[in-house]
C-alpha cells in the first residue's frame, strides 16, 4: 500500500489516493453500521457454498487492517451491493445493483455525500445528499440537495449503458471492485489490475442465524411490491429481472444504520 499525492485542479490543488496493492479479503454475514464492523464471520468454504447456492454472504475488504468497502451477495434473491467506509468507517458510497437477464448487474442506486451530522439529517428526513437511481429501459433520477438546501430530482431519458457491470466470480473481487471507478475516486482508492488478495476469513467462522443476518433483518432485499412505470423519489427503485420491463419493484424501506 502506498500513498501518492495526485493534482485534481491547478498546481495548488492535490487530493490523497491511496494505492492499495494488497488487499485482506474476509468474508462475513453484512456490516453493523453501529458498531462499525463485520456481523457473523464466515469460513471461505462457507461462503464459497452459499455463493454457488446464491444466498447471502458478504466480502470485507481492507488494507492493513483497515476496512476500506463491503461487497453484500445475494444472487439468488437478485441483489449484490457495495458500501465504501470512509477513514472512521462511517459509509461513504453505497450501490445497489439487481441481477438481471445475461447474468450482468445493473446499478439501480447509487448514494454518496452522506449526512453525518444528526440534525442534517432530521432537517432533511434523508440520509445522503445525493441519490442516483436508474431503471434499464433508460431512465435516471438524480436526487441531490444542494449547498442552499435545495432538493433537486426528477426522472429524465438518459443513457444507462454505464449502469451494467458482470456480476462477480467468488474470488474475483479486485475485478468486481474496479467496475466502479466513481466509487473508488470518491473513496481515494486505485486498485490496480496486479493487486494480490490475501484470505484472512475465519476459518470456523459459521455466520449468523438465517433470521438475524442483515438481508432478513432490514427485508432489504426480499419484501417487495411491484407497482407500474414511474417510481416515487424518496422509494428504493429495483426493476423486474427482465432489462425491458416496463415496471418495477420497490423493496420495504429498511432502518437507518
Amino acid at each position: 500500500m502506498s500513498i501518492v499525492f495526485e493534482n485534481v485542479g491547478g498546481a495548488h490543488e492535490s487530493r490523497c489516493l491511496m494505492v492499495v496493492d494488497r488487499v485482506e479479503v474476509s468474508y462475513c454475514e453484512g456490516w453493523d453500521s453501529r458498531t462499525r464492523a463485520a456481523a457473523g464471520p464466515l469460513s471461505l468454504t462457507l461462503a464459497a457454498e452459499r455463493h454457488q447456492a446464491g444466498e447471502q454472504y458478504a466480502v470485507l475488504l481492507a488494507a492493513a487492517g483497515r476496512p476500506l468497502a463491503l461487497i453484500e451477495v445475494a444472487l439468488g434473491e437478485l441483489h449484490c451491493g457495495l458500501r465504501f467506509l470512509d477513514e472512521q468507517l462511517r459509509r461513504l458510497f453505497e450501490i445497489d445493483c439487481r441481477l438481471l437477464a445475461g447474468g450482468r448487474l445493473f446499478m439501480l442506486e447509487q448514494r454518496k455525500d452522506p449526512f453525518h451530522d444528526p440534525e442534517m439529517f432530521k432537517l432533511h428526513l434523508r440520509e445522503w445528499a445525493r441519490v442516483i437511481s436508474a431503471l434499464p429501459d433508460g431512465r435516471v433520477q438524480d436526487s441531490r440537495i444542494h449547498a442552499d438546501g435545495h432538493l433537486r430530482y426528477g426522472w429524465h431519458p438518459a443513457d444507462t449503458e454505464g449502469y451494467w457491470v458482470d456480476a462477480p466470480a467468488f474470488g474475483g473481487w479486485g475485478q468486481f471492485i474496479r467496475a466502479f471507478p466513481e466509487a473508488l475516486d470518491a473513496a481515494g482508492l486505485e486498485i490496480p489490475e496486479t493487486v494480490i488478495l490475501d484470505d484472512v476469513s475465519d476459518p470456523h467462522g459459521t455466520g449468523l442465524p438465517a433470521d438475524e443476518r442483515p438481508g432478513s433483518r432490514h427485508g432489504r432485499w426480499r419484501r417487495t411490491r411491484r407497482i407500474s412505470h414511474g417510481c416515487s423519489r424518496q422509494e428504493r427503485v429495483s426493476p423486474t429481472t427482465s432489462p425491458a420491463a416496463s415496471s418495477c419493484w420497490i423493496p420495504t424501506r429498511r432502518s437507518r444504520g
